[in-house]
């Protein structure tokens, strides 16, 4: 078997023949958008939607329903805007959705904080003149969870 690589200097010419520098280009430029995406649009959105592919001058994303394609639409002057500015490409000109399947990523469970009463001794005091004993329990157990 012939060895078509036989040093580095031929693994870009390799690439270039599999690949197209724009090719290339727009896949490094949808893995920047993506990564900001949640900054961009909103962590309810981005849940729900993704920058899918660049065609021509227009950004694909794909939505999991109408009603935040149109959030989306919404968005698109402060997407462009980012793209523009923050990327400086200004070849993407719209922004453009399609409905399908969008994975949801599930949130992350915090783990419930215990609470303790140290520190906080004067809202404790404050709590003196109530007389309803399950009052009373209520509002230490708030202030047990406060920061």
């Amino acid at each position: 078997m012939k060895d078509e690589w036989k040093t580095t200097r031929d693994l870009p010419e390799a690439i270039g023949n599999v690949f197209s520098i724009e090719e290339i280009q727009k896949s490094l430029l949808l893995k920047k958008i993506s990564d900001q995406w949640k900054d961009l649009v909103g962590a309810i959105l981005a849940d729900h939607s993704y920058p899918k592919d660049i065609h021509s001058s227009i950004l694909i994303v794909q939505t999991s329903h109408s009603a935040y394609s149109q959030e989306i639409g919404f968005h698109s002057p402060n997407i462009l805007g980012y793209i523009h500015n923050k990327l400086q490409v200004k070849s993407i000109q719209s922004v453009r959705c399609q409905i399908g399947p969008v994975l949801i990523r599930k949130k992350k469970k915090t783990e419930k904080k215990k609470g303790t009463l140290n520190g906080k001794e004067e809202l404790l005091a404050s709590l003196e003149g109530i007389t309803d004993e399950n009052l009373r329990k209520k509002y230490i157990s708030l202030i047990e969870v406060m920061d």
